[in-house]
């Protein structure tokens, strides 16, 4: 009984910081849209998409990026290999839309322990203009994406921009289940992260950095063997005297899951991302959850097909 009441109580109080974190959220995000940019005023964007062999939905994915109603922009796709299945797709799309330059980096193997970062790294470094914008493969974003995230990029005070995302379920039963907690637990955990000590990570589907900043403190290249290089990236724009805010804009992030295994890997993965990242919130989870995710970790990672991954957010590898 006393457990019960303990736990209603948090979770009780955590509601009540989420809704003020989304009033906060919504507040902010009309101040950093105000007044409206014009379009001679937003800066050349370069955005960087490593891609990794089919995925469900791609097509519709890559071309979302390809409909921006931005001035000037362009698109960098890596990849390991020039066979990679996912280079087909991008070609078939970039061929729809000439009037948009893009182009294909092949980088070769990684060697990093983070494959994902020595792409993204390899791309900025090919990149032409001063503003970067990274985002991940299996999202989906709307026309006005790219300037609802860039224009906060114009205070001289802000150095980088994230995106919360939604979960859009394109697979069964399984993926809807991450699908809801994706659309659900992630953004109210950043919004009260938000709320209580300010933005000082990423997230990872959507960052927009200017690319002096991203210079400043050390490239890609800095957090090499980092895991979680988006909560890292936004750590190190913010230690290095910077400010990053969320964007007022909402992505949607493609889920296919198609198995109870594939789901748990997935969480597994946040939830030990979390548990090294932000120590500290990951144990007030137990508060504010009915079946607290430290339950997991009671079990030994090798029976669900994930590895030993005894490693730190700061020093590790996927």
């Amino acid at each position: 009984m006393v457990v019960a009441l303990v736990g209603t109580l948090s979770s009780t109080v955590y509601l009540g910081l989420v809704l003020a974190a989304v009033a906060k959220f919504r507040a902010d995000s009309r101040k950093l849209f105000l007044p409206p940019a014009a379009n001679d005023s937003l800066p050349a964007v370069s955005m960087i998409k490593p891609v990794h062999g089919l995925e469900p939905q791609l097509r519709e994915n890559i071309e979302s990026f390809f409909r921006q109603d931005y001035p000037r922009f362009e698109i960098l796709f890596g990849a390991d290999s020039e066979d990679d299945a996912a280079l087909e797709v991008v070609r078939e799309v970039s061929a729809r839309y000439p009037q948009v330059a893009s182009r294909i980096v092949v980088h070769g193997l990684p060697p990093w322990p983070n494959p994902q970062t020595y792409s993204l790294h390899c791309l900025a470094k090919e990149a032409k203009f001063g503003v970067i914008v990274a985002s991940d493969s299996d999202v989906e974003v709307a026309p006005n994406y790219l300037r609802e995230v860039v224009a906060p990029l114009l205070k001289p005070d802000i150095a980088m921009t994230t995106c919360l995302y939604r979960g859009k379920n394109v697979g069964d039963f399984w993926s809807n289940q991450t699908a809801m907690l994706m659309s659900v637990e992630e953004p109210a955990g950043a919004l009260v992260a938000n709320l209580l000590e300010g933005m000082k990570f990423g997230l990872g589907p959507t960052i927009a950095v200017r690319k002096e900043a991203l210079e400043k403190i050390g490239g890609y290249e800095k957090f090499y063997d980092y895991s979680a290089n988006d909560f890292i990236l936004g750590n190190l724009i913010h230690k290095a005297g910077y400010q990053v805010v969320l964007s007022g804009h909402v992505i949607d992030h493609i889920v296919n899951q198609s198995t109870f295994r594939k789901m748990l890997q997935n969480q597994l993965r946040w939830r030990v991302t979390e548990r090294y990242c932000r120590p500290r919130g990951y144990l007030g989870m137990g508060l504010i959850l009915r079946c607290p995710s430290g339950f997991w970790d009671c079990w030994p990672l090798d029976y669900w097909g994930i590895g030993r991954w005894e490693w730190d957010c700061f020093h590790g590898q996927w």
